[in-house]
């Protein structure tokens, strides 16, 4: 019996003086999450554009495409943080002289925190790449919302983002088909390139704000459009009405595509984080199991 107590004492200092992390176990484990979601996605990426076609009535509906990118991200967060939770859990260090259900906590606070740490990690990653995007879709028309953690969730947002206020200028300024254009000069073109850009501020900012565009900007729009296409007033102002709500329900469409990956991603990190915290306790169960017991 002396040995038993004075062997229980020395396992509680042990366990006094030294900390509860096993933070290398819990780097390897992200690492390999993040390895297994990159693999998952290039996979996930073939199998998007195999099954999406550009041509009507071939392959799946954009419906389908969206319930299935859904359950795949969902089944990607559930195998990667499985696997980082359990590469976790069989790596930490073995706890000596402490309860069961202590062990138990700490391994699901392994699998929790490697889950964090590889959803950081990507985090950065995407934000990084979503900063570069916007430079570059920042003359998109409407306040499209950027998202991608995956890149089945990124080709449904591609299909549903909205035209950028280029197209619509060239709707906007597209002759009829009757009207004989003048050949453009060089001063014809620099006009028409500032009277594009301030058409496509007109509809940028209407957009944003959600408001009508304004009397003022209209009254310039329709001149311009007149001057340009020989359609009347009255055409202009129909054209202006037909091409603005045309952007209104592309930018609304895409914000309802934007809705339907946020939430999907909202799911895929919660089972992730409920998966990797309970591979980690089977890892962690496995790992105490094989050692050898004197």
């Amino acid at each position: 019996m002396a040995d038993v107590y004075v062997e229980a004492n020395t396992h509680r200092a042990y366990e006094a003086h030294s900390s509860g992390i096993s933070w290398s176990a819990i780097f390897a484990g992200a690492i390999m999450a993040w390895a297994m979601t990159i693999l998952l996605l290039v996979f996930a990426s073939a199998i998007g554009f195999s099954a999406v076609s550009p041509f009507p009535g071939s392959g799946v509906t954009m419906t389908e495409f969206h319930i299935a990118s859904g359950l795949f991200t969902v089944l990607i967060a559930l195998i990667a943080s499985s696997m980082g939770g359990y590469i976790t859990g069989r790596l930490r260090t073995r706890w000596v002289g402490i309860h069961t259900d202590e062990v138990y906590f700490r391994d699901t606070a392994h699998g929790l925190l490697s889950w964090a740490l590889a959803t950081v990690m990507a985090a950065s990653v995407v934000a990084l790449s979503a900063g570069l995007v916007a430079g570059g879709a920042a003359a998109g028309a409407g306040a499209g919302a950027t998202s991608g953690m995956s890149s089945t969730l990124l080709q449904s947002s591609i299909a549903k983002m909205p035209a950028t206020s280029t197209t619509y200028s060239s709707k906007l300024f597209r002759a009829a088909p009757t009207t004989a254009m003048p050949v453009a000069s060089a001063d014809t073109s620099s006009a028409n390139t500032t009277q594009n850009s301030d058409a496509d501020d007109i509809f940028t900012g209407s957009l944003r704000s959600d408001k009508e565009i304004s009397a003022e900007d209209r009254t310039y729009l329709a001149q311009v459009i007149s001057t340009r296409t020989g359609l009347t007033p009255e055409q202009a102002n129909e054209r202006i009405d037909a091409t603005y709500a045309e952007a209104r329900q592309t930018a609304e469409e895409a914000r309802k595509a934007a809705v339907r990956a946020t939430l999907w991603l909202t799911a895929a990190l919660l089972m992730g984080a409920f998966a990797a915290s309970i591979a980690a306790t089977q890892g962690g169960n496995l790992r105490d199991r094989d050692v050898p017991v004197a």
